[in-house]
C-alpha cells in the first residue's frame, strides 16, 4: 500500500503568488506581513548589538585560524568545529545584517528567510564552539594536543568567546517578538 503525504509539497517561489502587477507597470505585495512589537530605534539597536556581536566573534574565529601552532593540523576535534562555527559566524552576520535592513516591518516570506536564519544560525554557532571546546578537552585529557603559543591560546579564547557570542545573539534574537499585521481594509492596500 502506498503512504500518502498529508503535507502539501514546499514551494520556493511560492510567496510570488502574493505580488499582483498594476496598471502602471509596479508590482504590489499584498501577503501578510510580520511587525515587531519593539520600538524602531529599540529595534535598530537591538539589530546593531546582534550584529556587533557577531561580527565581532567571526572576526575573532577568523583571526585564530590565521595563527600557527593552534593544535587544529591534523586535528579532526579541533578542526571541523572551527570550520563549522566560523561558517555559522559568517553567515549570521550576513542574516543579522539583512534583518536590520529590511526593519521592524517583514513580509511573511522575509520573515521566514530572515528571522528564523538568526536562531538558526545562532544555534548552530553554539553547537560548534562548544563542539571545539569539547574536542579541545579531550585533546588534552587524551595528551595529544600538540598546540602552544599565541595561535593554540586565541583558538580556545575564540571558541569560549563563540559559545558565549552565539548564545548572546541568540538570547537578542529570542527577546524580539513578533506578530502579524492586522489586514487592512479593502479600499487601501499594503505597499
Amino acid at each position: 500500500m502506498k503512504k500518502t503525504n498529508d503535507r502539501a509539497p514546499r514551494r520556493k517561489w511560492k510567496h510570488l503568488e502574493n505580488f499582483s502587477l498594476q496598471k502602471d507597470g509596479k508590482y504590489t505585495y499584498s501577503g501578510d506581513h510580520m511587525v515587531c512589537e519593539l520600538p524602531p530605534d529599540q529595534y535598530r539597536r537591538q539589530c546593531a548589538k546582534m550584529l556587533s556581536v557577531s561580527c565581532a566573534v567571526s572576526a575573532l574565529l577568523a583571526a585564530a585560524g590565521c595563527f600557527p601552532q593552534t593544535g587544529m593540523e591534523g586535528n579532526a576535534l579541533l578542526l571541523i568545529p572551527y570550520v563549522f562555527s566560523l561558517a555559522a559566524g559568517l553567515l549570521l552576520c550576513c542574516s543579522v545584517f539583512m534583518m536590520k535592513k529590511s526593519g521592524p516591518r517583514l513580509r511573511q516570506y522575509q520573515y521566514e528567510k530572515e528571522v528564523y536564519a538568526v536562531s538558526r544560525r545562532s544555534a548552530e554557532g553554539i553547537l560548534g564552539s562548544t563542539a571545539g571546546l569539547a574536542g579541545w578537552l579531550v585533546c588534552i585529557v587524551r595528551h595529544t594536543y600538540p598546540g602552544t603559543g599565541t595561535g593554540s591560546i586565541l583558538l580556545r579564547l575564540s571558541f569560549l568567546a563563540g559559545s558565549a557570542g552565539f548564545f548572546f545573539v541568540h538570547r537578542l534574537n529570542s527577546k524580539i517578538t513578533w506578530k502579524a499585521e492586522q489586514k487592512q481594509r479593502s479600499g487601501q492596500q499594503n505597499v
